[in-house]
């Protein structure tokens, strides 16, 4: 609940180097590459010159397949400091097969150096004369050693470590101006050699030009942020420290997978202090002991700690041979394994077939086929939660109130739609013992999604059928179900509740409605309560209107029903994706009713807005780490300001007031509610203030840029105008699945990355029957469809080969161009290319190559507010270059 008192600060986890270096370090030894380049990426989008960490990153791509792309990075850190060793070493291997003079240039490096050359890739003329110019100035003999510089430097392949040997005489034997001349002689040939700019910076300070000497100083620390350069030239102490920074965090916004975890020993329970034992290879970098620069203590365990791997146990226990209770004469209820094992109904008679197929070709031919396609069990209202979740989280007593207000709207469904209704709890062992199911031993989710179709077995009994599923609770009540993600972003892993609406694994089209009454975290039941309570009055006095004049009037309504167009619905959106939003706002509102952010001279959106909206659509920015909303500039928009201003915050939703009765958000974490208290949330805070329905993303989400629609703006247009039809909310969200599944399949032939991740990641937090037209959404029920739509899928997570990619400069030109004004600092971004094929089977079940698409992804992360805005945009184009399809993340 909102309370006066300001809001206590959402706590930030941090990451030092020194400990962010173990993750990657403990990465690679554990070959999660993906992730060790991920976790690189978010510490150089705040720290891009820390050569150590790009030396990861790179390591990480050349372990993915992307030996290209490893190389810039590669080629840009021996610019920077042609003297790292480690970084040589991987250079030699790297560019053996792509640059041969490049490698045999590192290779020589590595000689004069005094390291051990690789035997396998040739040896400049020049290598071993560094060695003997290096031992003499060891012997102090520097005219010797000058003497024998000057034949290396003769050569036009010498690198940048004989003419820095030059400076180093030329500091033991001449002035400081003699110096200055000959460093900036040689910045002009090396401008991004660090030990040259730092010794040019150090002339300047000599001679007096103390400006120039600092502001190179701040170019040196701003490439080499952990000072590895001026630590090997100077020692650690060096005059020019307190430049370089002091203190290097980043918000920790990526997940540890359990098998870098278990290297680190975050996954086992400890029995001691201590710090856990770190792996490392020789072929990876080693930390230069510059690494935390006076951080924090840090405890890895306390800060990393993963989720529980085991769920809470139940009460009781899934075993064979158990007798629940009994039933009113006396008997017991059989198990499930001796049921199953009962003689099956035998098939269909020939004339009950013939009646079916001639209801088939009369459904067909009024444009119905659902009707001949559906299972016409009676519908039932299934209430889902966990008896020992609640009292878990909540205690025994606020459970038994949870319990009775549930009772309450259980009630005012079967007054209201005539349903059956059912309080389920999988380990309640009365409860099971009603339907003869076995109670789960555990808080899992799939074995709660079992149970779930278990209950759909027993109410076919009676000739019923779950209709629909409103779950009640949170995380740690009903989990949500952790999903593998479909398409190549920062999300680990994709949280949904579909596979609690399906009876098989095909989680992507439920068979009935499933929406949640979450709660916030912590022991606090106020908000759950506040949901329930704001739902049963819903029905209750949806109930109390349908006297006979008003079925009338709403009969009236129906035949009408574009007057919903002109009620006061109203959207708001990043100015950037004003078209796009326009276009899925339609089935309900008018251009007029949309707001921008930032708004730049059009009126601007104000939260008392929503106290008059029925139906409110956001298309904003979101965030994993935080709680607010934000626009977007668009690039013709030359009035100033942030690029991504705040557009919504929690605190602007006011309580006490009207409130729209359904939301829609596209925004990326738009619906990520976990862990998180009702202030820490808008989705929490909007179903505290009265919002019955809400539907957003638990994770990244991606739309279009324009028409036509793709991904959530699609999902969303969808909604909107099946919500207009007089559709609930839990039914037009399925139906909209549904038909985004077939439009998807009519244009590409298949569902991609993008697609699938629409279809799991956006949850209805909110009673499925929710209707903007309660009459009609009461009404208008859809049945559930005994087959569902043929969902064809690809893999955009497949393994990346570079030399197969076929992909042309053009192509790649074009991406950019296409996404460059919705992904600022494109030339900066990550650039993935991989190809992408589908194999189609056709009616005799030979399957079939699709022509190769080729897709080039971008991503990049942006620190703003101590906020972390990360942005992805993917461009899939055929074989001659043609964009097929433009998906940008929200």
């Amino acid at each position: 609940m909102i309370s006066n008192i300001s809001p206590t600060p959402q706590k930030v986890q941090m990451i030092d180097r020194e400990h962010l270096l173990r993750l990657l370090k403990n990465g690679l030894d554990a070959k999660s590459f993906r992730f060790t380049r991920q976790a690189a990426l978010v510490w150089l989008s705040a720290f891009p010159g820390d050569l150590e960490v790009n030396l990861y990153y790179a390591i990480a791509l050349i372990n993915e397949g992307r030996a290209q792309q490893a190389a810039q990075v590669l080629e840009r850190i021996l610019n920077n400091d042609p003297l790292y060793v480690e970084a040589l070493k991987i250079g030699v291997e790297l560019f053996s097969s792509e640059n041969a003079a490049l490698a045999k240039k590192c290779n020589g490096v590595l000689q004069g150096l005094g390291e051990q050359p690789n035997q396998f890739v040739d040896l400049p003329s020049w290598g071993t004369k560094l060695i003997q110019v290096k031992q003499a100035m060891a012997a102090k003999n520097f005219s010797e050693a000058q003497n024998l510089l000057m034949s290396v430097m003769g050569d036009s392949t010498h690198p940048e470590m004989a003419d820095l040997l030059h400076l180093e005489i030329t500091s033991e034997t001449s002035d400081a101006t003699s110096v200055l001349n000959l460093a900036r002689l040689y910045q002009k040939r090396w401008p991004e050699c660090l030990q040259i700019n730092l010794i040019l910076a150090k002339a300047w300070m000599e001679t007096g030009n103390d400006d120039e000497a600092v502001k190179m100083m701040h170019l040196c620390a701003a490439n080499d942020a952990s000072a590895q350069v001026p630590t090997r030239m100077w020692g650690s102490n060096f005059a020019y420290r307190p430049i370089y920074p002091s203190k290097m965090e980043v918000v920790s916004s990526f997940s540890v997978p359990a098998e870098v975890a278990g290297k680190l020993g975050m996954n086992i329970l400890g029995s001691g202090s201590g710090t856990p034992n770190v792996t490392t290879f020789a072929s990876y970098p080693k930390s230069n002991g510059q690494a935390s620069f006076d951080s924090p203590a840090y405890d890895s365990t306390e800060e990393y700690e993963p989720e529980l791997t085991q769920p809470l146990r139940t009460e009781v226990s899934s075993f064979d041979g158990y007798k629940v209770l009994p039933t009113e004469d006396g008997g017991f209820q059989e198990h499930p394994n001796f049921q199953d094992n009962k003689q099956k109904p035998a098939g269909k008679s020939s004339t009950v077939k013939e009646v079916e197929e001639e209801l088939k070709k009369v459904a067909e031919s009024i444009n119905q086929p659902v009707i001949s396609n559906s299972d016409n069990r009676f519908p039932a209202y299934v209430v889902l939660s966990m008896n020992k979740g609640l009292e878990t989280q909540y205690g025994a007593q606020s459970t038994q109130v949870i319990k009775d207000e549930l009772k309450k709207l259980m009630k005012s469904i079967q007054e209201k739609n005539a349903w059956s209704s059912i309080l389920f709890m999988p380990d309640d062992l009365e409860i099971c013992g009603r339907y003869g199911i076995t109670p789960i031993d555990a808080i899992d989710p799939w074995k709660i999604k079992l149970a779930l179709a278990d209950l759909d077995k027993a109410l076919q009994k009676k000739g019923e059928r779950i209709g629909c599923v409103l779950i009640v609770g949170g995380e740690s009540i009903v989990p949500f179900h952790k999903l593998p993600n479909p398409t190549d972003d920062s999300d680990a892993e994709v949280k949904s509740d579909n596979p609690y609406g399906s009876l098989d694994t095909n989680y992507f089209v439920s068979d009935w409605p499933v929406g949640r009454l979450p709660g916030e975290a912590g022991s606090e039941v106020g908000l759950l309560l506040t949901q329930i309570r704001n739902t049963i009055q819903y029905h209750q006095e949806e109930a109390q209107m349908q006297t006979w004049v008003n079925r009338i009037l709403n009969m009236v309504r129906a035949w009408n029903m574009p007057w919903i167009k002109n009620n006061g619905n109203i959207g708001y959106t990043a100015s950037i994706w004003k078209r796009s939003s326009l276009s899925a706002f339609r089935p309900i509102g008018e251009g007029n009713s949309l707001f921008l952010s930032p708004n730049g001279k059009a009126a601007a959106f104000s939260s008392s807005k929503l106290a008059t909206a029925p139906i409110g659509y956001f298309n904003l920015h979101g965030v994993e780490d935080g709680s607010d909303w934000y626009g977007q500039k668009d690039p013709s928009d030359k009035l100033g300001g942030p690029d991504y201003p705040t557009a919504l915050k929690p605190s602007d939703l006011i309580k006490n007031s009207n409130s729209p009765r359904i939301v829609y958000c596209e925004a990326c974490y738009g619906g990520h509610i976990f862990g998180k208290k009702e202030e820490q949330s808008i989705a929490l805070t909007m179903t505290g203030i009265g919002v019955l329905a809400m539907i957003g993303s638990s994770t990244i989400a991606y739309g279009s840029i324009s028409t036509p629609l793709i991904g959530a703006d699609l999902v969303g247009y969808l909604i909107f105008k099946n919500l207009s039809e007089g559709l609930a909310i839990g039914n037009a969200f399925i139906k909209a699945k549904v038909d985004f599944v077939r439009e998807m399949n009519r244009r590409q032939g298949y569902l991609d990355g993008e697609d699938q991740k629409t279809l799991i990641s956006f949850i209805l937090y909110g009673d499925p029957l929710i209707a903007y037209d309660p009459y009609q959404g009461a009404a208008k029920n859809l049945g559930r469809e005994a087959a569902a739509p043929l969902v064809k899928t690809i893999c955009d997570r497949t393994t990346y080969d570079e030399k197969s990619a076929t992909v042309t400069p053009k192509m790649v030109s074009t991406a950019k161009e296409l996404v460059k004004d919705y992904l600022p600092g494109i030339e900066y971004a990550e650039m993935r290319i991989q190809n992408q094929q589908a194999r189609m089977v056709t009616g005799g079940g030979k399957g079939v190559s699709q022509p190769k698409r080729v897709v080039v992804s971008f991503s990049k992360q942006v620190n703003q507010s101590e906020k972390i805005h990360k942005h992805f945009a993917k461009v899939t184009l055929d074989q001659q270059g043609q964009v097929l399809k433009v998906a940008v993340s929200r």
